[in-house]
């Protein structure tokens, strides 16, 4: 069995069918802000071959959070995904499947420069909740994305491997276990459609393909330094230097593009208004048994 999608123009009728999930939210006052599923968009459309998932200066303020999505379902709803799994559900990735999405497009700021210095993340993910419906204790969050994360500070530098450049970068990241796995991807052209899958091992490896091409492979359980200890929130029961295992959390996949700023800490926080109209797009995504 699989969960798969392809997206038509018809964007009510697959949210009142339960296909698929979106989310719009603009200029919210906190970056974890949440909203009801609309019952149709206002900004998220087909352009005939693809659902795009736009997000601009129009959408966006000072000091605000906003964001586009689409997700196999509702975010910020682990007891949601722990009870799809415990049913049999094919709508969450654990290992021994992977998350596809087909047709990946960013719109070119994200390839030649001009949403560098936007307070920007975009990308593609399959990722769990576990911790995230309140802000008071370190998040339980486990997520495999390829995904660009734009703005200044240390974290955008660490991420992308540069204090200048930003790119689409293959992650995984467990707040767990503080692990931090990430490969910059500066080969792939994310302007043009490109076909992601991320294969979840049953050894908790995580391989990941674009257009069937391997670009990036986590190996689960190195030795490996946490940057998470530095910040007090992350580093309860985080030990510095460890074999890092990745959390078999069920997840659900989610294709997004927010404004929301990071900078000195791995927390999110809100943003500034873009100084351009970003977006990704795709044709369909699917979660598979391996």
């Amino acid at each position: 069995m699989a969960y798969d999608v392809t997206f038509d123009s018809d964007i009510k009728g697959g949210l009142s069918r339960g296909d698929y999930d979106i989310v719009e939210i603009t200029a919210a006052r906190e970056s974890w802000h949440v909203e009801p599923t609309p019952t149709a968009p206002s900004r998220i459309h087909h352009d005939g071959s693809r659902l795009v998932l736009p997000l601009g200066p129009e959408h966006t303020s000072d000091d605000r959070y906003s964001t586009t999505e689409v997700a196999s379902s509702p975010r910020f709803d682990q007891a949601n995904l722990d009870r799809m799994l415990a049913e049999g559900s094919d709508r969450v990735v654990v290992p021994g499947r992977e998350a596809a999405f087909r047709g990946f497009l960013a719109s070119p700021h994200f390839v030649d420069g001009r949403a560098a210095d936007e307070t920007v993340t975009a990308g593609a993910t399959f990722q769990s909740w576990r911790g995230l419906e309140s802000r008071e204790n370190r998040p339980a969050f486990m997520g495999v994305s390829i995904v660009y994360l734009g703005g200044s500070g240390f974290v955008p530098a660490l991420f992308n491997r540069s204090w200048k450049q930003r790119r689409f970068v293959a992650s995984v990241i467990d707040f767990n276990t503080g692990l931090n796995f990430n490969a910059v991807l500066p080969d792939v052209d994310f302007s043009e459609p490109h076909d992601l899958r991320f294969r979840w091992f049953p050894n908790r490896d995580v391989e990941f393909l674009v257009d069937d091409r391997r670009v990036a492979y986590y190996e689960d359980g190195p030795l490996q330094v946490t940057p998470l200890t530095f910040y007090k929130r992350f580093r309860r029961g985080v030990d510095f230097i460890g074999h890092r295992r990745l959390t078999a959390d069920p997840c659900h996949i989610d294709a997004w593009v927010n404004c929301s700023a990071t900078g000195n800490s791995p927390d999110v926080f809100t943003g500034k208004q873009f100084t351009e109209d970003l977006s990704v797009a795709l044709a369909g995504f699917g979660i598979h048994p391996l």
